[in-house]
């Protein structure tokens, strides 16, 4: 069966047009998901906090700032989340919207690995090899 040139163009424009609604909708959703995320953080959510910064960290539904990130996960890392703490240590090794400190960075990377954290356990010990912050060891 052959389709007419009428018929192809409504075709596609039909597939178009579910293409750019999906595309809105889903706009539309995380701009939800950010507000949420926002009112809860704001609320002294430590896991929304946490989220928050690294929506900002990595530019995700909101522009990108390392200086916003670090905010959000200071105020997680308070509240003891070992993410949080791990993510704020790794901002601080790097000078992502903070200025570099090697010590600050050990002493929060410390935090969560003594949480238990295990990210944070083989940064710390990568930390004690290179002589960052801590002694060479």
């Amino acid at each position: 069966m052959a389709f007419g040139k009428t018929t192809l163009a409504f075709c596609l424009a039909i597939c178009g047009a579910l293409v750019l609604w999906t595309v809105v909708r889903q706009g539309s959703a995380e701009r939800k998901d950010v507000s949420h995320t926002r009112e809860f953080a704001g609320r002294g959510d430590a896991e929304a906090q946490y989220h928050l910064g690294s929506l900002y960290y990595y530019g995700k539904s909101v522009r990108q700032s390392y200086t916003e990130a670090a905010r959000w996960y200071r105020r997680s890392a308070g509240q003891s989340s070992s993410k949080a703490q791990y993510a704020l240590g790794y901002c601080y090794g790097h000078g992502q919207g903070v200025s570099r400190d090697d010590t600050e960075a050990t002493r929060w990377v410390r935090k969560a690995a003594d949480q238990g954290y295990a990210p944070a356990q083989g940064e710390l010990a990568s930390m004690y090899y290179r002589g960052a912050g801590v002694p060479r060891n």
